[in-house]
C-alpha cells in the first residue's frame, strides 16, 4: 500500500521498440566535468548509446522538463549493449571513462566536450573516443568494476560469460580467466573493496566470496589461457545459503572501514557482512524487481526496492520509512544529483522510459483496503499490559546466562531427532479399494497401501502426521492428529490409500512423512522421513520401442554389473512374477498416463565399460525413466568412475520448445493477473460511486451505474 505518489518532473522516451535491464544504466560525471553533476548513461539492447544531463542548457538553475539540448551524445554501436559502466579505465589519466559490454567484445570509451566556436552559438558537442577493446571468446552476460587487489588510481574490469567463467582485465591488457564451481546460470556479481573480493550467486542458491588475491594465485601456467576451455575452478572463502535467487546486488561501505553486502532475492531481502554472517533479513510479501542501496550523510543504510505493483519502498536498515507509487515498473533504478535537486530519483523502464522523479505526496488513487481492522476497546490496559511484557523481555535477556538449558530448550540435534521415531512399512496393492480415495474408478489406475508408526522416547503432545506426495498422485487422508504420545512404548499406527490419476506424470516418486509436534517443555518441534513409492504404480511393462522419435545414451564405466531386472526389482515381482517379460539388459515400460509415452532401455556390456540407450516418443516419459534410473543405480551403491553423456543424441531443439512454451504461459499469466487488477480497482471505484449514492438524503439516479457493476463483476 501506498499513499504517496512519486513526481516526475524530468523524463522521455529512450527509442522505439527498445528493450533495457538492470545493467542499461549507469549514473556518472563522464564527461569530467569541473561542477561534478552527473550525467544518466543508458545503453539498450539494440546497441543504441544515450547521454544525457537534465537541465544542462538551463543558466538560471530553474527546473524544467526535458529539452533537445539535454541529451549530451547519442551512438549507435551496431551491437546489442548488456552492461554499461564508468571507472578510472585508462593508465595514462585519473578521468572517468566509459566501459561498454557487448556479447563478444569488450570497449571502454572516454566522452569529452567539444571545444569549437562552431558550437558556440547553438549548444555544446561531444566527443565519444574508443580507447581500447577486448575481443571475448565466450558470450558474456555482465561486469564488474573496481580497484582488483587494492590497486590505487585505477580500476580493472571483470567480465561473467554465460558458462560461468569469470575474465580479468587489467586496463588495456588480459589478466587470467576462472570457472565457477557450481555453475547454471549467470547472476549478479559485485566486488567488495574491504576485503578485495568478488560476491556471487551460485546455483545452489547460496552466496560465495571469491578472494582475488586466491584467483590470481590460482593461474595456470599456460600464458595462452584466454583461448583454453577449461580452467582451474575456484574454491570459495565463505559461502552462505540463503535458499533462493538474487535479483540484485550491491555492497556499500559503513563506518570504521566495515562493509555490507545488500542481495535481493525473490521474496526476501538479505543484509550479510563481508565475513559471511548474515547481519538482518527482511521478508516481503510480494515480488520485487530491483533496488538501489546508499548511505545518507549520517552513515544511515537506506534501501530503495521497487515492487511489481508500481510501488517504491524506502528502508532504513530493515525498517520501512516511506512508500512512494511509481507510474510504471522500472527495471533499473539510480540515485544521482542532477543540478539543484540532490538525491533524485532515476528510473528506467524494460521499454525505454527514463524519468527522475522524487518522493511527492499527492494521494494514490488505489488504495489496497487492510486485511483487517484491530479495534481496542481500553487502550490504558493494552498499554500497561505492553509495559508487563516489556519487564519480562527485559528480565529474559538479563537473566538469559543463568537460566538452564532445558528451560531454553537448547538441545543437539541428536536428540530432537530421537524424541519420535517415524517407521514407514512396505507397500502392499490394493485392487478392490479404489473408491477409498473418494474418486472416480475410471480415473484411479493402481492403489497402494502403507503403514505408518510413531513411537516416542519422551512424553510429546499435539502430534500431526502429514503425508506429501508429487501431484498426481493422491493420498488420504492428508493429516491425522494425535493428542498425545507417552514414553512408556505406547506406538500409535495410522494406515494411508495411494492412488495415481491418468492426467500427466508425477516429477518424482517420492513420499515425506511430516510429524510436529509440542515437547514437555512445551517447544514445537518437527520430525520426518521420506520414501520412494514403486514404480508399478505409475508403469508397467509393455512391448520394446523399434523406432522412437528421441533418443539419449551415455557410456559409464562401471566396477560392477548392471542388471535393470535387479535395479528395477519392484516393477518385475510385481509383474513379472514368471521371468518371462524381461531380461537384465533391456527394460521396456508404459505409463499409465495417456499422454505419455512408451520407453525402451538397453544396456550393452564390454568389460567394465557400459551404455545406457534410451528411445521413446515423449521427452517427459524418457526424462523420468532416466532420472529414476540414475536414483536405483545410486541406491544400488553402483560407483562410477566416469560418465560421457553424447550430446548429438539429446533433444536440444524440444527441450527449447518446451522452454518457450512455458515463458509464453508465464507472460499469459502475468497478463491475466494484470487484467485481474484493473477490473478489480474499476469494480471497487464503481462500489464506492453507488455507495455515495445510497447514503445520500436526496437519492439521485443511478445513471446505469448498476448496470455497469454487473457488467465488471461478469468480467
Amino acid at each position: 500500500m501506498s499513499l504517496f505518489q512519486a513526481r516526475d518532473w524530468w523524463g522521455l522516451q529512450c527509442g522505439n521498440d527498445e528493450q533495457f535491464d538492470q545493467y542499461s544504466l549507469c549514473i556518472a560525471n563522464i564527461d569530467n566535468n569541473p561542477e561534478g553533476t552527473d550525467k544518466l548513461i543508458v545503453g539498450s539492447h539494440s546497441g543504441i548509446l544515450r547521454v544525457f544531463a537534465p537541465n544542462s542548457g538551463t543558466a538560471d538553475g530553474m527546473i524544467r522538463p526535458y529539452q533537445p539540448n539535454d541529451l549530451l551524445l547519442e551512438a549507435d554501436l551496431q551491437l546489442p549493449i548488456l552492461h554499461v559502466a564508468a571507472g578510472f579505465l585508462l593508465s595514462a589519466t585519473d578521468k572517468l571513462n566509459l566501459a561498454v559490454l557487448h556479447p563478444r567484445k569488450l570497449c571502454v570509451y572516454s566522452i569529452a566536450a567539444t571545444n569549437s566556436a562552431t558550437f558556440a552559438e547553438h549548444g555544446s558537442a561531444y566527443n565519444m573516443l574508443l580507447i581500447y577493446e577486448h575481443k571475448l571468446q565466450r558470450g558474456a552476460f555482465n561486469m564488474v568494476v573496481g580497484p582488483f587487489g587494492h590497486v590505487k588510481g585505477r580500476d580493472f574490469l571483470c567480465v561473467q560469460c554465460l558458462d560461468g567463467t569469470l575474465s580479468f582485465y587489467e586496463q588495456e591488457s588480459f589478466a587470467f580467466s576462472r570457472f565457477l564451481p557450481n555453475f547454471l546460470l549467470p547472476g549478479p556479481v559485485i566486488y567488495s573493496p574491504q576485503n578485495d573480493s568478488f560476491i556471487v550467486n551460485s546455483s545452489n542458491w547460496t552466496l560465495e566470496s571469491y578472494r582475488y588475491q586466491s584467483l590470481a594465485i590460482a593461474k595456470d601456467e599456460d600464458e595462452d589461457n584466454k583461448f583454453k576451455q577449461t580452467g582451474r575452478k575456484a574454491t570459495p572463502d565463505w559461502s552462505l545459503v540463503i535458499g533462493e535467487a538474487v535479483i540484485d546486488m550491491s555492497v556499500v561501505s559503513l563506518e570504521r572501514n566495515a562493509s555490507c553486502i545488500i542481495a535481493l532475492g525473490e521474496r526476501n531481502l538479505f543484509a550479510v557482512k563481508t565475513s559471511g554472517k548474515l547481519w538482518f533479513m527482511k521478508k516481503f510479501d510480494f515480488s520485487p524487481i530491483c533496488m538501489y542501496v546508499y548511505l545518507t550523510d549520517n552513515i544511515d543504510l537506506m534501501i530503495l526496492v521497487v515492487t511489481e505493483l508500481h510501488t517504491l519502498l524506502v528502508y532504513n536498515n530493515d525498517v520501512l520509512k516511506w512508500a512512494t507509487k511509481l507510474p510504471f515498473s522500472p527495471v533499473a533504478i539510480r540515485r544521482a544529483n542532477v543540478r539543484n535537486i540532490r538525491g533524485s530519483i532515476i528510473c528506467l523502464s524494460e521499454n525505454g522510459y527514463l524519468s527522475s522523479c522524487y518522493l511527492g505526496t499527492n494521494p494514490s488513487l488505489h488504495i489496497i483496503p487492510a486485511n483487517s481492522e484491530i479495534n481496542i476497546a481500553n487502550y490504558a490496559e493494552t498499554e500497561e499490559e505492553l509495559q508487563q511484557l516489556k519487564k519480562i523481555i527485559n528480565a529474559f535477556h538479563t537473566d538469559s546466562n543463568a537460566l538452564p538449558s532445558n528451560v531454553l530448550g537448547t538441545k543437539s540435534f541428536n536428540s530432537l531427532s530421537s524424541e519420535v521415531i517415524i517407521a514407514i512399512s512396505e507397500f502392499y496393492p490394493l485392487v478392490d479399494s479404489t473408491t477409498k480415495l473418494g474418486r472416480k474408478t475410471s480415473d484411479m489406475k493402481s492403489l497402494l497401501t502403507i503403514n505408518i508408526r510413531l513411537q516416542a522416547s519422551v512424553p510429546v503432545t499435539n502430534l500431526r502426521l502429514m503425508v506429501h506426495i508429487t501431484c498426481p498422485l493422491y493420498v488420504e487422508p492428508k493429516v491425522v492428529t494425535y493428542p498425545a504420545i507417552s514414553m512408556n512404548g505406547n506406538v500409535v499406527e495410522s494406515q494411508f490409500f495411494i492412488g495415481f490419476s491418468d492426467y500427466f506424470l508425477p516429477q518424482d516418486l517420492k513420499l515425506t512423512a511430516l510429524v510436529t509436534y509440542v515437547t514437555s517443555e512445551g517447544f514445537p518441534r518437527v520430525a520426518q522421513k521420506s520414501v520412494n513409492l514403486p514404480l508399478y504404480l505409475v508403469a508397467r511393462y509393455c512391448s520394446p520401442v523399434k523406432e522412437a522419435e528421441y533418443s539419449l545414451s551415455f557410456d559409464v564405466i562401471c566396477q560392477s554389473n548392471t542388471e535393470l531386472k535387479q535395479v528395477f526389482s519392484d516393477l518385475s515381482d510385481f509383474f513379472d512374477t514368471t521371468n518371462t517379460l524381461t531380461d537384465g539388459f533391456s527394460l521396456n515400460v508404459s505409463f499409465y498416463d495417456q499422454n505419455s509415452a512408451s520407453v525402451s532401455v538397453i544396456v550393452t556390456s564390454r568389460a567394465m565399460q557400459h551404455k545406457f540407450k534410451f528411445k521413446s516418443d515423449s521427452m517427459a516419459s524418457l526424462a523420468f525413466v532416466a532420472r529414476e534410473l540414475m536414483r536405483r543405480l545410486a541406491a544400488h551403491n553402483i560407483r562410477y568412475d566416469t560418465a560421457s553423456l553424447n550430446k548429438n543424441s539429446f533433444p536440444v531443439d524440444a527441450y527449447l520448445r518446451t522452454v518457450e512454451n512455458h515463458l509464453n504461459v508465464r507472460y499469459k499469466l502475468m497478463e491475466e493477473e494484470q487484467t485481474l487488477s484493473n477490473i478489480t480497482s474499476q469494480f471497487r471505484a464503481l462500489q464506492k460511486r453507488l455507495l455515495v449514492k445510497l447514503k445520500d438524503r436526496n437519492p439521485s439516479p443511478l445513471t446505469n451505474l448498476d448496470l455497469m457493476i454487473e457488467a465488471t463483476h461478469n468480467k
